[in-house]
């Protein structure tokens, strides 16, 4: 999901044609994924600003190294500063909708679809709004507002048909309806089959999913239960980590 986060937010500024006079060091540092030297390097620019534009670019920096960096509460307040600061800047909108990418990321549902609803009710008209109801699809997934999360994409299609994101939320609105932890993926798939065995021998109902990876190599995950509810997900992953199993939820 931060991937994707990164990549959206990033092929945004390019199609905005922002200037990078004077913080050159930051951009580069950021596409060699030097995230922390970035970082330093944007609270440089800020200490030494000579303009607003590149304040409000070097916050903008400043708040996705951080979110690489897994500092979301700290990206967070770079991105509201852009939207408190810089209210008819050029990154006013995706530093809004960066907040709420941030509180997704901290597994913070609840307000991420807050941000996301309200920035639809500020920006009806703004040409990231696809973004918005892509993420409310996939925040609402995560709650288990199964219906309300198929609407949103349903919109989305609708609404912006030609988006990538439009293309994508078939993959979403097709999922099974209830939650599942994951434990492991392998390539190997005799490394999966070894990993579910044990899970049954500590009690646990494991079973394994075969999918294709986007360079077209098979992967087996490693998953157990299906359940109606986030909680009880969660309370799987609970009696999972006391076996030291590293987990996570899906959707």
């Amino acid at each position: 999901m931060l991937k994707i986060i990164i990549a959206t937010l990033l092929l945004l500024l390019v199609f905005t044609g922002a200037s990078f006079s004077g913080i050159e060091d930051v951009h580069s540092y950021y596409l060699d994924k030097e995230y922390q030297k970035a970082a330093e390097e944007a609270i440089n620019v800020l200490d030494n600003i000579s303009s607003a534009k590149e304040a409000e670019e070097a916050y903008f920096y400043l708040g996705l190294s951080r979110m690489r960096l897994g500092s979301y509460k700290d990206a967070r307040d770079d991105f509201r500063t852009i939207v408190d600061k810089f209210p008819g800047g050029a990154f006013l909108q995706r530093a809004f909708l960066a907040t709420g990418d941030c509180f997704f990321l901290e597994d913070n549902y609840t307000k991420a679809a807050e941000v996301y609803k309200s920035f639809i009710e500020t920006y009806p008209n703004s040409d990231i709004l696809h973004l918005a109801y892509f993420r409310l699809g996939q925040t609402d997934l995560k709650l288990g507002n199964w219906q309300i999360a198929k609407n949103y994409l349903k919109q989305l299609k609708e609404k912006f048909p030609n988006s990538l994101e439009a293309k994508q939320s078939d993959e979403l609105i097709s999922r099974e309806e209830f939650f599942t932890v994951q434990v492991a993926a392998f390539i190997n798939q005799s490394s999966a089959q070894q990993l579910n065995d044990k899970l049954k021998n500590d009690g646990f109902e494991a079973y394994i999913t075969a999918a294709n990876t986007e360079d077209g190599k098979k992967i087996y995950r490693v998953r157990v239960g299906k359940l109606d509810k986030r909680y009880d997900a969660e309370a799987l992953q609970a009696a999972l980590a006391l076996k030291d199993y590293p987990t996570r939820i899906y959707p």
